[in-house]
């Protein structure tokens, strides 16, 4: 990683407040991580807990036998992760490695996956994956049929170990290599800033690839964007340049933080933990819930919140329930209460029946 050279110190008025900002991060992280389990335990014991299958009746067998063999490769991809990073260290050194709590933390970003969804359908996920519905219905979100989501579990469940967490890991590696310094200097070759907005354009363009594989094959689809922002506007495929923006954002965020590690491997989360909790267990209890604490803020401000302010101004529906009902999957359409969102169409809060403007009224 991007250490500091062995020379650099930190003063002893430095320390403790390296150690509080730690402690913060230390507490935001334990707040996380108690509302992924209250969520994870509420809705494996709740009424949601149940496979969305709207549509499967009408899905084309090939179709569905192509997304079966995705899985399959998400959970080898998953599988390769858990032991190369988390057990693998854990069996051979009895400890969690750096990386292993790195990739632990991003898994608990689920619990903020289908976030985007919170005030109306932003996004639609196939589901015709394995699913289990999802634990929105646990948060006092305002979508009223956000309780039907259907999260893939291997697409975007496990999905934080591989496409969140090994993306931006390799990411902060190349940060690492392209800012070297250069023979004969002890600086690094680039900024700080000069260094995330690299970053940053590199993660533009690996979202843009992934993605448009993603939306191309139905996987999960944007079905109300506002289209002056959106590439293909008006069609199935349609991408929000938000989302790359986005997205690119929220890798760039956990790549500077694998990135700019100092001398004793560091992060800015973690940084002088040894102020705060003894060597064990206790001490990588701490060092993982300020990982959690940095990453999940991470995702917070950078997708999650500028996705409800976009939820605002989405246009037309691209989808059809006629066409594709697993991407509707029940949350709007003709055979719901609910009219899809775009222009014109009443927002639909949690207690309301339904959205539909009467006949009458309409005219």
């Amino acid at each position: 990683m991007n250490r500091m050279s062995p020379q650099a110190h930190v003063t002893q008025t430095e320390r403790p407040l390296h150690a509080t900002a730690t402690k913060v991060w230390i507490g935001v992280g334990a707040f996380w991580v108690a509302l992924f389990a209250y969520c994870m335990i509420a809705w494996v014991t709740g009424p949601d807990f149940r496979p969305n299958t709207f549509g499967h009746s009408s899905a084309p067998a090939s179709y569905v036998l192509f997304l079966r063999g995705l899985e399959v490769a998400m959970l080898a991809l998953t599988a390769w992760i858990l032991w190369r990073f988390i057990l693998g260290p854990l069996v051979r050194d009895r400890r969690f490695s750096f990386e292993g709590l790195y990739f632990l933390a991003c898994f608990t970003m689920v619990v903020q996956e289908p976030w985007h969804s919170w005030v109306r359908p932003q996004l639609l996920y196939n589901d015709l994956f394995f699913n289990m519905g999802s634990w929105m219905g646990t948060l006092p979100v305002s979508n009223p049929t956000a309780h039907l989501t259907p999260l893939p579990l291997a697409f975007a469940g496990l999905g934080y170990f591989w496409i969140y967490g090994l993306p931006a890991y390799a990411g902060a590696k190349i940060m690492d290599r392209i800012n070297r310094p250069r023979p004969g200097r002890n600086r690094p070759r680039f900024s700080p800033l000069q260094i995330i907005a690299i970053g940053f354009a590199g993660f533009c363009v690996f979202d843009l690839v992934i993605e448009s594989f993603i939306l191309r094959t139905g996987m999960f689809v944007y079905p109300s964007t506002i289209p002056a922002l959106t590439l293909f506007a008006g069609t199935a495929h349609q991408f929000p340049l938000y989302e790359m923006v986005a997205w690119a954002g929220t890798y760039t965020f956990a790549a500077s933080l694998l990135h700019f590690r100092d001398a004793r491997g560091e992060t800015v989360a973690d940084r002088h933990v040894d102020m705060i909790a003894p060597p064990g267990k206790r001490r990588t209890l701490a060092r993982w819930l300020a990982l959690v604490g940095f990453l999940q803020t991470g995702i917070l401000v950078t997708y999650n919140l500028p996705y409800m302010f976009w939820a605002l101004h989405g246009g037309p529906f691209t989808i059809s329930e006629a066409e594709k009902p697993w991407l509707t999957a029940g949350m709007c359409g003709p055979s719901t209460a609910y009219d899809c969102p775009g222009p014109g169409v009443p927002f639909a809060r949690r207690d309301s029946a339904t959205n539909r403007i009467p006949q009458e009224l309409s005219k």
